[in-house]
């Protein structure tokens, strides 16, 4: 997909943005290619991060209670493993 059609689907959906039950049409072929599109992007980004400690992570929302998903599993001499929970 050109990106300059790529970023016109985007532009249209972001037209309904915080406005609850703003409709946005696509055709069944326009969703097809921005899935197809996002699949392939999201593929080529590494599955894990390559982090340095110390690292600090902040929960912006308390509400989902980040604090309590993230959990340090095993420190070693290249430093500490976290597993981040499903909320995240």
């Amino acid at each position: 997909m050109e990106r300059s059609v790529l970023d016109g689907l985007i532009n249209r959906m972001l037209e309904g943005r915080g406005r609850p039950g703003k409709q946005v049409q696509l055709s069944e072929g326009e969703i097809r290619q921005l899935c197809i599109t996002s699949r392939t992007i999201f593929l080529k980004q590494p599955n894990l991060l390559e982090l340095e400690a110390p690292i600090k992570i902040c929960d912006k929302k308390p509400k989902f209670g980040l604090g309590k998903t993230v959990t340090a599993k095993s420190v070693t001499s290249t430093g500490i493993k976290s597993f981040l929970g499903g909320k995240v």
